[in-house]
């Protein structure tokens, strides 16, 4: 889950595209770049799990899935102007996993190679399957319901769940291969810098 509870109180939960501060991964390579998709501008980025302490398996809303172990890698984007972050996952054999869109309040580029944003709870699946879910809007309404996110905050995330969903139906096949485009680009910018150093 990509929020925190404390003392049944929800959180809003900073993510970055670096994960610097998960401490799961004990070796990993990193690699970030601007993008320019459609009319959209942004950030993307590669990470590359190339050690961590043990799997992660999370539920995707239908079934379990495993999105992180030795040589998995997360493309991740984040555009100007937009209230989502788009994580793609892949196994250590470059098969997609899954798409990922955390609805969030911004996109924060402050540090250009590291930007970051809030997590607003509700989230958007496409399964390997293709298949489109939403995921977590009942931790959204709890959000609301404690006065954690407002009214505005709230709306806003239903209103871009619904377009960005609608969006899916259309483009998801576009969207998938754009990731997996930058996704064999970036790992080839990678392996230049690495051997250069």
């Amino acid at each position: 889950m990509l929020f925190q509870k404390d003392l049944d109180v929800m959180i809003v939960k900073r993510k970055d595209m670096k994960n610097d501060e998960w401490f799961r991964i004990i070796e990993k390579r990193y690699i970030s770049k601007p993008i320019q998709f459609n009319v959209d501008k942004g950030i993307i980025s590669l990470n590359i799990w190339d050690k961590v302490t043990a799997p992660l398996t999370v539920s995707n809303s239908k079934y379990d899935v495993k999105i992180a172990d030795d040589g998995y890698k997360w493309i991740q984007v984040a555009f100007e102007n937009r209230h989502f972050w788009l994580t793609a996952m892949y196994d250590d054999k470059d098969n997609l996993i899954e798409l990922y869109f955390d609805i969030v309040r911004g996109n924060y580029f402050d540090d250009i190679d590291n930007p970051y944003c809030y997590d607003l709870f509700t989230d958007i699946v496409v399964t390997k399957d293709k298949e489109i879910l939403i995921a977590d809007e009942d931790e959204l309404q709890m959000a609301f319901d404690e006065n954690t996110i407002a009214k505005e905050e709230y709306d806003m995330v239903k209103k871009t769940t619904k377009e960005l969903y609608n969006y899916l139906l259309q483009n998801k096949e576009n969207v998938i291969d754009m990731c997996h485009k930058y996704l064999q680009e970036l790992q080839d910018e990678l392996y230049i810098r690495t051997k250069h150093k």
